[in-house]
């Protein structure tokens, strides 16, 4: 588990501190990535902001490790 805290006024958060988890799991075709950042409680705006971007950069994971496998 990782916490996480802006040094700076976050437009969305402020200076909230929020925790991100990792769940590494075996699958048969490789391993299942699962990410748990949680903490938004009274902050709607940043966990929306926070979802779109994990989306965007677990995306780039993705894409990266298909490139590694197709090598």
């Amino acid at each position: 588990m990782q916490t996480r805290r802006y040094d700076w006024d976050h437009p969305t958060l402020g200076r909230h501190e929020t925790t991100v988890a990792y769940l590494l799991e075996p699958t048969t075709s490789g391993t299942l990535l699962t990410v748990c950042h949680g903490g938004f409680a009274g902050f709607p705006d940043a966990a929306a902001e926070h979802a779109e971007g994990w989306a965007r950069v677990l995306g780039w994971l993705q894409a990266y490790a298909g490139r590694l496998i197709a090598a």
